[in-house]
């Protein structure tokens, strides 16, 4: 694979949210919804690279109707359909901050992410919080997972079939994961005490990152998409 679109381990963390950063500003920037449609090709790309081929797809479909929805209603004169037109065109933005963020999870380790975090001087106050949000949530997924799976079993409607009754869902869904995440919290608790998280020493990863030419290709790469999106969308601008 080539060394640019290397998304599992290679590319620097911090370097590549500067990239999905640099692409969510210029969803911002251009101002007809087709030409974020770049972005989000670029993205479905990169889930296409590490063989996320549903997913992918699904990213890929879902900004095309959403750009040809909003593009489609900015042609009428209307307040209501250039209203509705702008809704399409938020939506637009706001998931591709949505498809970046979960991107940017999917392809980064959290104990690389952790350690570019060390690198730029953050407080262990903001770390060891934040370290432990980050692998707590693959741990909430798996119970939520198990939790319906017990719910199915017993005959209990789950998912869109149970919202005849929220209240119930609530209940058999909550107060089981509530419970769980008590548990899973003291175990959390005592594995860090048991690494000496209250030891006072100064801690360290077996992990050394450094930024690599790969990194440098792919801040590069976000730049000329940048550049690229503002002439596509004046080009557009003067056929519209």
């Amino acid at each position: 694979m080539p060394m640019l679109f290397s998304w599992t381990q290679e590319r620097h963390p911090f370097l590549k949210l500067i990239f999905m950063l640099t692409l969510t500003a210029g969803t911002f920037l251009v101002s007809c919804p087709l030409t974020i449609l770049l972005p989000w090709m670029v993205v479905s790309v990169f889930l296409l690279l590490i063989r996320r081929y549903r997913n992918a797809l699904l990213l890929a479909l879902t900004g095309g109707a959403l750009a040809l929805l909003a593009t489609y209603l900015a042609r009428f004169d209307t307040d209501s359909a250039q209203t509705i037109g702008m809704l399409f065109e938020i939506c637009l933005q706001v998931g591709f901050m949505a498809a970046g963020a979960g991107v940017f999870y999917m392809t980064t380790e959290v104990t690389d992410i952790i350690k570019s975090l060390e690198k730029i001087r953050m407080p262990p106050s903001v770390v060891i919080p934040l370290a432990v949000t980050l692998r707590f949530i693959p741990t909430l997924r798996v119970e939520f997972g198990t939790i319906r799976d017990a719910m199915a079993v017993r005959n209990i409607q789950v998912g869109i079939r149970g919202m005849a009754h929220p209240i119930q869902q609530m209940e058999y869904v909550l107060v089981p994961l509530l419970m769980r995440t008590a548990r899973i919290a003291d175990e959390l608790t005592a594995s860090s005490l048991t690494r000496g998280i209250q030891s006072g020493h100064k801690k360290t990863s077996y992990k050394e990152l450094r930024i690599r030419p790969g990194d440098i290709l792919l801040l590069g790469l976000g730049l000329i998409i940048i550049i690229g999106m503002l002439l596509l969308d004046t080009v557009i601008a003067q056929y519209l």
